[in-house]
């Protein structure tokens, strides 16, 4: 990785903006273009939090680099612990691909996942031609447990890791 990254949360008040579609401006941030979350990523996120989801669990947050301020992806925790399992999800602007920005952000995660006492396993779901995520999940120590199929039809490789 080119220089350290931290994750901030993504305001609310950015959530609804990314959700009705529109991109809301980067206050003292460089946004890199395809670096905020989709609009169904920020819709879910509002959603869990008006059922009182604390905000750990469903806000997504920006992966900024320290030194330059640039929001280069995203990556969080896709709504609250279920028996001790929460997955994650997370996105890198094309033009920053293969500079650690994932490693770190997910690094971070696990982290954040460590600190729960809620939490005893990680899932992620990837899709099995991503041969980069693929990648990714096994440096992390995350092992491919089983094909699944989303509601949407798509056919994901559930990988795990435990905490």
């Amino acid at each position: 990785m080119n220089e350290t990254i931290e994750l901030q949360p993504i305001p609310t008040g950015w959530l609804e903006q990314i959700a009705a579609g529109a991109s809301p401006a980067g206050k003292g941030f460089i946004v890199v273009d395809g670096a905020l979350p989709p609009p169904h990523v920020a819709r879910r996120s509002l959603d869990h939090l008006s059922r009182g989801c604390a905000a750990l669990w469903c806000v997504p947050f920006n992966i900024v680099t320290i030194v330059e301020r640039r929001i280069v992806g995203g990556c969080g925790f896709k709504g609250a612990p279920d028996a001790g399992v929460v997955e994650i999800g997370y996105g890198v602007a094309p033009a920053c691909w293969r500079r650690g920005y994932a490693l770190g952000g997910i690094s971070q995660l696990l982290e954040l996942a460590k600190e729960s006492a809620e939490i005893s396993q990680v899932i992620a779901h990837i899709a099995p031609d991503n041969q980069a995520s693929s990648a990714l999940a096994r440096r992390l120590n995350f092992s491919a447990d089983a094909g699944l199929i989303e509601e949407d039809g798509e056919l994901l490789v559930r990988w795990r890791r435990t905490i």
